[in-house]
């Protein structure tokens, strides 16, 4: 059976009305898209060397049977009064309210032994650190000194 036009018209207007009161159909659920995957988490810097009592330990092994003579007072104090200069901190933008504790073993004028410690702890400030240190050129002599140094936080 056919409806005469006008209903259909009538039906087709009411369709309308219901759509404009009501609002459109509403859209079918869509999932949201997946989480990406968490960042890899920053490893903490390859250290660059031995540390300084690791380098104080294989240089008085190798020097077992031989008797290098020791450091003296004078060269400490200028080993000392390099690290004490503190240049690597700025170099390193190292904020002031972070104290910094340095060891370096000094050997033929390079140091082959660094330790370095923050606090409060971070890695990326110790590594800059070392490797600032390790750059230095110290006075050249036979055999190993060891220097240390402390940078109290403000």
């Amino acid at each position: 059976m056919s409806l005469p036009a006008r209903p259909l018209a009538q039906l087709s207007l009411l369709s309308l009305l219901v759509q404009a009161a009501c609002g459109p159909a509403p859209a079918p659920a869509v999932a949201p898209p997946p989480a990406p995957p968490p960042a890899p988490v920053a490893a903490a810097p390859e250290p660059l060397g031995p540390g300084c009592e690791e380098a104080k330990s294989k240089y008085l092994d190798e020097q077992a049977d031989h008797h290098a003579p020791p450091g003296s007072a004078s060269d400490a104090l200028l080993y000392g009064a390099m690290l004490n200069k503190g240049a690597f901190l700025d170099a390193c933008q190292i904020p002031p309210s972070v104290g910094v504790s340095v060891c370096a073993a000094v050997r033929e004028g390079r140091a082959v032994g660094v330790t370095v410690t923050t606090q409060p702890p971070d890695d990326v400030m110790i590594a800059c650190i070392a490797s600032r240190i390790r750059a230095l050129e110290f006075p050249s002599r036979p055999g190993m000194d060891i220097t240390r140094t402390r940078f109290a936080p403000n």
